[in-house]
């Protein structure tokens, strides 16, 4: 099939949110490439792209097959379809992933001529896949209030997705209410969180300013903190990071010498660690996910 400017997109079925992003960058693609944006309608016809929801073992799995006169991209209405959508950007429209971040310019073609063919994606061999936005001030300059605005974070998941990513720590000392989480939900992406930040949660001298925070006594408000978090994180895809390194990105044993062996350091994490997920698991429903990061006091203990 001849893919040209004449091409459509055709949906087979009502977009999830994710895949309604991921046509839009399939509909930007093709408008660079043959300098026309292709028309999306609801009616078959030949010379044709169309994108279909379908069922498979793998939620990720897609297949995308050529003929003479279509070309069908099927995938779970989640990220399965997305990752064929930005699989066929890749390596039939030849767009490069990080082209956002290359600045790698497009050629415009009159047209672009698939064989046939039947490609299934495999399995992914690691099941979540994902980057840390850390380091953010890098990213800033070019915003004028100095935060990354919205449409840099749509670039920032669009690039980790077509990358084949399925998952963001969108930021350091963020809070669960922060609008690229939400972002970064509708685009289908697992969400996880800092090192110094379990669960999502505040930091503790944000809430309880001017304190500084101990175990056992302010165990609770550590619970308060975590549950809040919890509410707010509980109906997006999560990964819940367990951990405890006190308050802010330093170890809680250095403001507080009853901690001064191995052994003490290493039982009030996994403390934290057991009281975090129960919390987890009393005030969701569905299966959940969690992650233990070996950083710092945790990595010396775990050598």
């Amino acid at each position: 099939m001849k893919i040209n400017k004449h091409t459509t997109i055709f949906l087979l079925s009502e977009c999830s949110s994710p895949v309604t992003y991921a046509l839009k960058g399939l509909i930007r693609d093709m408008s660079r490439i043959f300098g026309q944006e292709p028309e999306v309608t609801d009616r078959t016809s030949r010379n044709q792209i169309r994108l279909q929801a379908a069922s498979f073992d793998h939620e990720e799995e897609f297949r995308i097959q050529s003929t003479n006169d279509y070309i069908l991209i099927e995938g779970g209405n989640g990220l399965g379809l997305v990752f064929g959508i930005y699989h066929f950007c890749e390596h039939h429209l030849c767009v490069d992933p990080y082209e956002f971040w290359t600045d790698h310019p497009l050629k415009l073609q009159d047209e672009i001529d698939l064989p046939a063919f039947t490609f299934t994606s495999p399995v992914p061999k690691v099941r979540f896949r994902g980057w840390f936005i850390n380091d953010e001030d890098c990213l800033i300059g070019w915003h004028d209030d100095m935060r990354i605005s919205l449409a840099t974070w749509e670039q920032i998941f669009e690039t980790l997705l077509r990358a084949g990513y399925n998952m963001i720590i969108p930021g350091t000392g963020i809070s669960a209410s922060d609008p690229q989480l939400q972002l970064a939900s509708e685009m289908g992406l697992w969400i996880t969180q800092h090192h110094a930040e379990p669960l999502g949660a505040s930091m503790f001298s944000d809430v309880f300013s001017g304190d500084d925070p101990a175990i056992p006594e302010d165990k609770e408000r550590f619970v308060e903190l975590y549950k809040e978090a919890i509410a707010q994180y509980k109906d997006k895809r999560v990964i819940w990071a367990l951990g405890f390194r006190g308050q802010g990105d330093h170890s809680f044993f250095e403001n507080d010498p009853r901690y001064d062996t191995p052994q003490k350091r290493g039982a009030l994490i996994s403390e934290m660690v057991e009281l975090q997920k129960n919390l987890v698991l009393q005030m969701t429903d569905s299966p959940q996910y969690f992650v233990h990061y070996l950083y710092a006091e945790s990595a010396e203990l775990y050598h």
